[in-house]
């Protein structure tokens, strides 16, 4: 019993990428402390990540939405990587409600974005870039908090319903047969299911519609309203993947793939 009570009263903190030794010496000098390795189960959300300075800009970004406290460990001192995290255990964590049950959301799911990026050779998360182009956009345009979180969540986990596709189709190489293809075309709708009762309803819809166009072409068919939202979710998806290597194609240049989406419209 009293070995329960101790552990309940350990704090969690993640950490990505730093030297077993070095965690080792952090982990005695914070004996009330439980350490997650996080480059197990990456992109889970802790009240404090450690880290190097290889952490890009797309996971940086996952965790400051979200008011991780991050510590950057290279080029620091001991004593200062030690005043790093007491200043991050010190500190006011403020959360929404929406923020936590986001949280709840990254931590139950994203890894299996993880897998299926993995499995089509996906070099940088995918749902990762389209978060983070998402945020970016609602930063630069000036976006409330809410819809950046909405827009942000559903970039996140627009393409969960893959899960239920077959690896031979989703690792094809060449152009997929109508049959396939109508495979491929079940995974928004798939998603909005796996996530009804996690997401609100604005967000499931962003991510159910974000193979939807302008001029109701594309995919799920149905005569309900497209959402205006998922469109240009469906901007930050198409864009990654023309960008993005995967075992079935060549990325093209970031200008090419503007230009690409220019042609479109």
């Amino acid at each position: 019993m009293l070995l329960v009570e101790i552990m309940k009263k350990k704090k969690k903190i993640g950490y990505v990428n730093i030297n077993e030794k070095l965690l080792q010496n952090i982990s005695e000098s914070f004996p009330n402390i439980i350490f997650y390795n996080i480059r197990k189960s990456k992109h889970k959300i802790y009240d404090i990540v450690l880290h190097n300075d290889l952490i890009d800009a797309e996971e940086k970004a996952l965790y400051e939405i979200f008011n991780t406290y991050l510590v950057n460990v290279d080029n620091s001192s001991y004593k200062n990587i030690i005043d790093q995290i007491n200043t991050g255990l010190r500190r006011d964590r403020c959360l929404s409600s929406d923020q936590i049950m986001y949280i709840n959301v990254v931590n139950k799911f994203q890894y299996i974005n993880e897998k299926i990026e993995k499995l089509v050779g996906d070099e940088k998360s995918h749902s990762l870039k389209v978060a983070y182009l998402a945020k970016v956009f609602c930063d630069k345009t000036g976006m409330s908090e809410e819809r950046k979180l909405q827009l942000y969540m559903a970039g996140l986990m627009h393409d969960i319903g893959k899960m239920y596709i077959d690896p031979k189709i989703l690792c094809k190489k060449g152009k997929l047969t109508e049959e396939e293809y109508d495979e491929v075309k079940i995974h928004p709708i798939k998603s909005y299911e796996i996530l009804k009762g996690y997401l609100p309803e604005g967000v499931l819809l962003l991510i159910r519609d974000h193979h939807k166009r302008e001029n109701n072409s594309g995919y799920p068919m149905n005569e309900e309203a497209s959402s205006e939202w998922g469109k240009i979710l469906g901007l930050f998806d198409s864009y990654d993947a023309m960008i993005s290597k995967r075992i079935y194609n060549k990325p093209l240049t970031k200008s090419d793939g503007i230009n690409e989406l220019l042609l479109c419209t």
